[in-house]
């Protein structure tokens, strides 16, 4: 009986370790911009700091809030991108409860560029139904291709 004592504490204790271990948990929480107006569309990653091939992804909604559940209670870095804002990073550890982020501040990052183009067509005609419309540009083309003389304007 006495050598029995020792197992069953040991069972026991290893029950409540692997439990802990095994706890499960929700994180939810809501990204705003500098302005404190919602972001939706945000890639939100949790990647665990020991593996980083072991990863949980979601996207907020239209009012900015993403939500994880059941992720594993250890160490996670969680990752926010979104275009036109820096990427956020931070270290969450999850002690078997869940956890709300509240609100997460996305810094504005502009995006550069060199510079526009625009170029646009005029096409030489229009086809509506069974009617054929023709540009005056693409007319006056055509004229001037074939050395056509047009008459003048009459009143």
């Amino acid at each position: 009986m006495k050598l029995f004592r020792p197992i069953i504490c040991l069972f026991i204790i290893s029950g409540v370790a692997a439990s802990t271990a095994l706890a499960q948990v929700t994180v939810r929480g809501k990204i705003l911009d500098e302005s404190r107006s919602r972001l939706p569309g945000v890639v939100v990653r949790l990647e665990l700091r020991t593996d980083t091939t072991h990863q949980f992804i979601t996207g907020t909604d239209l009012g900015g809030m993403f939500k994880f559940s059941g992720i594993p209670a250890q160490t996670y870095r969680l990752v926010a991108i979104a275009v036109g804002q820096r990427t956020m990073t931070m270290t969450i550890r999850f002690d078997g409860k869940n956890l709300d982020l509240d609100n997460l501040i996305m810094m504005a990052q502009p995006i550069v560029v060199s510079g526009v183009t625009v170029e646009g067509r005029i096409p030489p005609a229009i086809q509506s139904g069974d009617t054929t419309n023709y540009t005056a540009f693409f007319i006056l083309l055509l004229l001037a291709v074939a050395n056509v003389q047009t008459a003048p304007y009459a009143d």
